[in-house]
């Protein structure tokens, strides 16, 4: 675990700042409870969590509570419930595309991924990049495969 989000380079405060503005109101102890929750939960290590955090600072805007926990639980729970995802799936996930965790539980992951189940398509075989596709852009994509 870290004690506190290790910056190497002038660059990573320049990406987080400019990524994510409203970081210099919020409190090292805010921060510290989100980059700590999310280390933990995937294991991951102090390189790994800057590169994620560099890459998509706006996850120190998430509450752990009412916006990270629920999602993770929910991509982590068996099919029909959830996504189904392993969680060293998930944090493979996570790291290729940290947006994910900000994505609207009620308003794209559960409906994406019931349009998948719908069709039989496990969501860990899906392209990773599959919340992040416009509505149009999922809609083609699952048509095409009906």
């Amino acid at each position: 675990m870290t004690s506190g989000l290790k910056l190497e380079r002038d660059s990573d405060t320049s990406a987080l700042i400019s990524g994510f503005p409203p970081i210099l109101w919020l409190s090292k102890d805010n921060m510290l409870k989100k980059i700590q929750f999310i280390q933990e939960t995937f294991e991951y290590d102090d390189n790994e969590i800057r590169d994620i955090l560099v890459s998509f600072p706006q996850i120190l805007g998430l509450s752990v509570d009412r916006n990270l926990k629920p999602k993770i639980q929910y991509l982590l729970e068996k099919p029909i419930l959830g996504a189904g995802l392993t969680r060293e799936e998930l944090k493979q996930l996570i790291t290729y595309q940290p947006a994910i965790l900000a994505y609207s539980l009620s308003d794209r992951i559960k409906p994406r991924i019931e349009t998948m189940e719908s069709l039989d398509i496990r969501f860990s075989f899906a392209p990773n990049y599959i919340m992040s596709m416009s509505n149009e852009k999922f809609i083609y994509w699952y048509d095409t495969r009906c």
